[in-house]
Formats: C-alpha cells, structure tokens, sequence
C-alpha cells in the first residue's frame, strides 16, 4: 500500500457492491476489537471546514482530516 496520493476508488468502483459491505462490516469488527486504528492527520474546528476540505484536495494530510464540533 502505497500512503501518500493512493486513491482507492477505482478499486471500489471495480468491486461489486455485496464484497465492498463486507469488507467495510470486517474493517468496523477490526476497529472496534482494537485492531485497526485510523490515521488521524489533522483536526480542524468546525468554522475551519473549508481548509480541511483544502487539506485533502491538495493531499497534504498523511491520514484522515477530523473536523470538531
């Protein structure tokens, strides 16, 4: 897996729906037994919504953008 400007969705779109809810149900168990923990890159408060949506269009998080209500 390749972490930084890996895009996932043409593999998405290539899997069939029923096989994308599975592994989705798989990757929840796994999260909630501990196992598998998201990358957290940056939080930003609500009234910052527009630069984390900038954050990701331009790649620069490592991880996933939070934003806070």
């Amino acid at each position: 897996m390749r972490p930084a400007g890996q895009t996932w969705e043409a593999q998405a779109k290539a899997t069939p729906a029923d096989e994308r809810a599975r592994l989705v149900a798989r990757a929840l168990e796994e999260v909630a037994k501990g196992a598998l923990r998201p990358v957290i890159g940056a939080t930003f408060p609500l009234d910052q919504a527009a630069s984390a949506h900038r954050a990701i269009e331009s790649r620069e998080l490592l991880g996933k953008a939070v934003i806070t209500v």
